[in-house]
């Protein structure tokens, strides 16, 4: 008999520890001390995990813990239009003032894509938490 993981605890690896993974991976990816090798792993069992939880059976998902999802869903998109208009105006001007030292810039802004992506998901898992709470 196959156990059902519960709705609180598919939200916590589909969006939470997804999230927090995406984040280490922007982190490590944007030492340059460490091989990207490393990040690369990582990628490859976000990805993994990710096919994983969305093969797993749930609980089946209650009126309220759907709209909780879609309501942190909801919020998450509204929060990273802000988070990403910020971060546009922040590179832009760290871009015009830091321009005279060498900077790897396609790095920055490619390893900051997962932290974009993990932000988005720990968002989306934290609120969905508290609502679930209220």
């Amino acid at each position: 008999m196959k156990k059902k993981i519960s709705m609180k605890a598919q939200i916590f690896w589909r969006y939470t520890a997804l999230g927090i993974l995406c984040f280490l991976i922007a982190v490590l990816g944007m030492a340059t001390s460490i091989s990207v090798e490393i990040p690369l792993i990582l990628i490859g069992c976000a990805i993994f995990g990710a096919a994983v939880f969305s093969m797993v059976k749930g609980d089946v998902e209650d009126e309220m813990a759907k709209e909780n999802l879609l309501k942190a869903k909801a919020s998450t998109t509204t929060i990273m239009h802000r988070l990403l208009s910020a971060m546009g105006i922040v590179f832009l001007l760290a871009y015009a003032l830091l321009r005279e030292y060498d900077l790897n810039w396609v790095r920055i802004a490619a390893w900051s894509y997962y932290a974009v992506m993990g932000i988005q998901n720990v968002l989306v898992g934290l609120l969905f938490n508290k609502w679930e709470a209220e």
